[in-house]
């Protein structure tokens, strides 16, 4: 697992995620509670199988898809809950992309899990040079 901040970070994008999933499997999953974004994708060999993503400002029932689906895909589309639902363990169209990343990592970022929770992990270091403000675009 590698977590990376801010949620946009270079290491969930294509080409990081090409070359992080040669030989294996790796999921890249993003989440932006206060804006209400979640986006998951499954790589594998360098090739992105599927990708779902929640974007509330398209819509609070806008869910963008791509790829080989998981067959829960459908079963999870079909049994969201409407916005008026107030039941504790109702979900919606957000946690679609959540639901989908932590069936295959076993990992979910806002619950507690000890297997996780108590490992101890290597701090990495950014090693590319930070773009001056003014270049944004880098």
């Amino acid at each position: 697992m590698v977590a990376a901040t801010p949620c946009d970070h270079r290491i969930g994008n294509a080409q990081s995620m090409a070359a992080v999933s040669r030989g294996c499997r790796a999921v890249a999953f993003a989440v932006e509670e206060h804006v209400n974004f979640a986006s998951a994708e499954l790589w594998q060999d360098g090739a992105c199988i599927w990708h779902v993503e929640h974007e509330a400002d398209q819509g609070n029932e806008h869910i963008a898809h791509s790829g080989s689906l998981p067959p829960r895909f459908a079963e999870l589309l079909a049994g969201v809950a409407t916005e008026d639902n107030e039941a504790r363990d109702a979900y919606f169209h957000m946690d679609i992309p959540i639901i989908l990343a932590k069936e295959i990592t076993g990992y979910r970022f806002d619950e507690i899990n000890p297997d996780v929770d108590n490992t101890a992990f290597e701090r990495l270091t950014d090693l590319l040079p930070k773009a001056p403000w003014w270049k944004f675009w880098r």
